[in-house]
């Protein structure tokens, strides 16, 4: 059947290309999180905990199509974010092969399954599928018209029932169906093809720990803290190669790198005495926070070169049992951050033996911690 959706004033409504355009909009989402949240994504261990928790693609008990219900730009930012495609089923009120099509999406654990590697929408003038709790499909088919189909068809027509898979980028990629009931293997298919064509995809829940190392990469660069942007950065790779972190990401962390390798140059050129306790602490700070990585053993070559310096053969053992202590300070406010009370006690506890209370990582640790030691 064709479909022509009409104005409220009843007017065959065809929008002009200008309308449409404005429709587009900004794709922006904003995305709310504290300080805990990039706290445990910084200390994650290799970035493992921020990898999604189910891969896309991976099997997962579901039975219903978990639609969602918002304005199209605002589900396209949304779909940018996770780097997966919108896909829309429309179907027309009250004639035959649209019923059958808005029935056969109630219960369809096929279709369910496929489409969490998507943001699935439906549109209609008439009633949701069965069981679905939808609201605002009727208004979302005249903003599927307007945005997709006016301006392709030169009668302003519109086949249903019809599947339309759209790119994050706001482009339809294929229609399916275009009047025909369209087979779930068609979807399954054509949701499948996408995500490969973009990439990879990643989850709602992934998407905000992607935006809290994002937040914290930016901040580290602007203040030169260049371990941590580095952190942040390769953080984002790790979890994505694919979609808006990820590109950004990219471009940031060479950048990050190679002022990281000016940082560890100039800690050993024209060390002295004078210099070589903070010059020491520099190094042995960048391996501490690059643990388990090819930068901390970059950093502890560099720490060796100084350690094996005659000249600071009298200075070793002070040094050692400040970057020891910092150690401890440095794992209990890890374990803080993760929300580990207990261990981050434990650990400060080891910090107020006697042999390190002239370090200044036993000085911090007194200015800030001492509560906990209570």
């Amino acid at each position: 059947m064709l479909h022509r959706p009409r104005s409220r004033s009843g007017a065959s409504s065809a929008p002009s290309r200008r309308a449409a355009g404005r429709s587009r909009g900004a794709l922006a989402v904003g995305l709310a999180f504290g300080c805990a949240v990039v706290g445990a994504v910084l200390s994650a261990s290799g970035f493992a905990a921020l990898r999604p928790a189910r891969p896309l693609g991976a099997a997962q008990e579901v039975t219903e199509i978990a639609w969602v219900e918002a304005k199209l730009d605002v589900v396209l930012a949304r779909a940018l974010d996770r780097n997966v495609p919108l896909v829309i089923f429309a179907c027309l009120a009250d004639e035959v092969h649209n019923e059958e099509f808005r029935r056969g999406l109630a219960g369809n654990a096929t279709l369910a399954k496929a489409l969490i590697d998507a943001i699935p929408m439906y549109a209609s003038n008439g009633e949701p599928p069965p069981g679905a709790a939808l609201t605002k499909h009727k208004e979302l088919m005249d903003e599927v018209y307007n945005r997709f189909v006016a301006e392709e068809t030169p009668d302003g027509s519109w086949p249903l029932p019809e599947v339309l898979v759209v790119l994050p980028t706001g482009e339809v990629s294929l229609r399916l169906g275009s009047g025909h009931t369209v087979p779930d293997g068609e979807v399954v298919r054509a949701v499948k093809d996408t995500n490969e064509k973009l990439g990879g995809g990643v989850s709602d829940v992934t998407v905000t720990a992607l935006a809290a190392l994002r937040d914290a990469g930016r901040k580290a660069t602007d203040t030169g803290d260049w371990v941590g942007a580095w952190r942040a950065w390769r953080g984002i790779l790790a979890v994505t190669p694919a979609g808006p972190f990820a590109a950004e990401a990219k471009v940031a962390l060479p950048a990050a790198e190679k002022e990281l390798t000016k940082l560890l140059e100039a800690s050993v050129a024209g060390v002295d005495e004078a210099n070589v306790a903070d010059r020491y602490a520099t190094l042995r700070d960048v391996a501490r926070r690059a643990r388990g990585t090819e930068l901390e053993k970059v950093a502890a070559r560099h720490a060796a070169t100084v350690e094996k310096d005659k000249r600071f053969k009298p200075l070793l053992p002070a040094l050692r049992l400040e970057e020891e202590a910092t150690d401890i300070l440095f794992d209990a406010e890890a374990l803080l951050a993760k929300g580990d009370e207990a261990g981050a006690v434990k650990a400060l506890k080891r910090l107020a033996a006697k042999k390190y209370n002239e370090t200044r990582a036993a000085a911090r640790m007194r200015a800030e911690h001492a509560e906990r030691l209570k």
